[in-house]
């Protein structure tokens, strides 16, 4: 995980927010992770999006329950209900939404017998947020999605 941001990356942001149409998008993140929570928040509202955060599984399902995303992100490995775990909960209750998954563990969402999940993006752990700004602004603004790999930058 490459955290905290550097003032470039901010300052790109900045920039990006002011020159580019603001993105529409509520979005809803889920990590067990408080500074990946607080880095994706800061990072994806600089960037236009409406954030809401979710600590697990469980917490994600009730926000789901109650409130209308047009996007989840979610981690893989949580306690309680694990992302994979809260993925097939959505997709067997009819939620067609577009998932991401940002983990460390993205196995699970490769595997040719889960393409079923229909799972937008796959994001390995670490990843810069600038990516991660990139793959959210791409799968919002697609009418049809397939599941890109995005693996951690080289160092």
């Amino acid at each position: 995980m490459y955290l905290p941001m550097t003032l470039s990356q901010t300052d790109d942001l900045a920039v990006q927010s002011r020159t580019a149409p603001a993105p529409a998008g509520r979005i809803l993140f889920v990590d067990d992770e408080p500074v990946m929570r607080r880095n994706v928040w800061h990072a994806l509202t600089r960037a236009g999006y409406s954030v809401a955060l979710a600590e697990d599984g469980v917490g994600a399902w009730n926000a789901l329950s109650a409130e209308a995303f047009d996007l989840l992100i979610t981690d893989s490995q949580m306690p309680g209900l694990s992302g994979e775990e809260l993925v097939i909960r959505l997709r067997r209750h009819g939620l067609k939404l577009p998932i991401i998954v940002a983990a460390a563990r993205i196995e699970f969402f490769l595997r040719s017998e889960n393409r079923y999940l229909q799972v937008a993006a796959v994001l390995s752990k670490p990843f810069f947020l600038r990516d991660l700004t990139t793959v959210v602004r791409g799968v919002l603004s697609a009418e049809t999605f397939a599941v890109p790999v995005h693996h951690p930058p080289e160092k």
